[in-house]
């Protein structure tokens, strides 16, 4: 299995096309992400990919929609799209890419998740189309959970941040997350080696503000420089792929 992120998002589609019609995203391919860096040394983690109006109005939009069977070189071209994407989508991976330079992680040691995989740009259509105003989560949504503690575990990133405050929301209650240090970071009980930042966006209108940004910044600076006084080795781990 060449990505078995990528296999395990489409049998969740194909398991659920009776909802294609009624939940947004659901109608297009869900993200066909390039494959994984191992370990890396901080993992960004988001709450879903968008959609790209242009995306709407391209000649190749008819590869973003969902069918039951894809070619091979139609999963590459969608998985070349992924890896453009955070080449040229610079107002969402920048700010990022800026954030692991000053907390001092080198551009190969970071790698970055979305709690869920399908496409769609209003976040506030997705938290009350798949949670619903009881904040009860549809079948979809636990199963896209499910592959993403199943994403945690392999990766085993020695830091994350949960660059998005509902995704920070949802990870912490679903996850049962406990502290340390009185909220300022957290840990799964799962994988305790990690550490978690739970924070809001840093990127875009509702990101956060310089001194948010700053105090988090330090956080995890702070946290970097004790791993590497601990474990010398953390700041030169190899770079890695996870395929299998």
């Amino acid at each position: 299995m060449k990505n078995w992120y990528n296999s395990q998002a489409r049998d969740i589609w194909t398991r659920h096309a009776a909802a294609h019609a009624a939940l947004p995203g659901m109608s297009l391919v869900p993200m066909q992400r390039p494959e994984f860096v191992l370990e890396p040394e901080l993992l960004f983690v988001g709450m879903n990919p968008s959609f790209a109006s242009r995306l709407k109005k391209c000649p190749m939009r008819y590869r973003f929609v969902w069918r039951p069977v894809f070619t091979d070189e139609e999963l590459s071209e969608l998985e070349a799209h992924e890896h453009m994407s955070r080449q040229n989508y610079a107002v969402y991976f920048r700010p990022l890419e800026r954030f692991a330079h000053d907390v001092g992680v080198d551009a190969k040691q970071v790698e970055h998740l979305d709690l869920l995989p399908l496409r769609h740009t209003s976040q506030a259509e997705v938290v009350s189309s798949y949670w619903g105003k009881a904040g009860r989560a549809h079948v979809v949504v636990e199963e896209c959970f499910a592959l993403f503690e199943e994403a945690l575990l392999r990766l085993k990133p020695q830091i994350v941040v949960v660059a998005n405050a509902e995704a920070s929301r949802k990870i912490r209650d679903r996850l049962d997350l406990a502290t340390r240090d009185g909220g300022r970071s957290h840990y799964w009980t799962e994988m305790e080696e990690t550490t978690l930042f739970l924070s809001g966006m840093l990127t875009g209108q509702r990101a956060l503000d310089e001194f948010s940004r700053a105090r988090l910044a330090a956080e995890v600076r702070d946290q970097v420089r004790q791993r590497r006084a601990h474990h010398p080795q953390c700041a030169h781990t190899s770079f890695q792929v996870l395929s299998a």
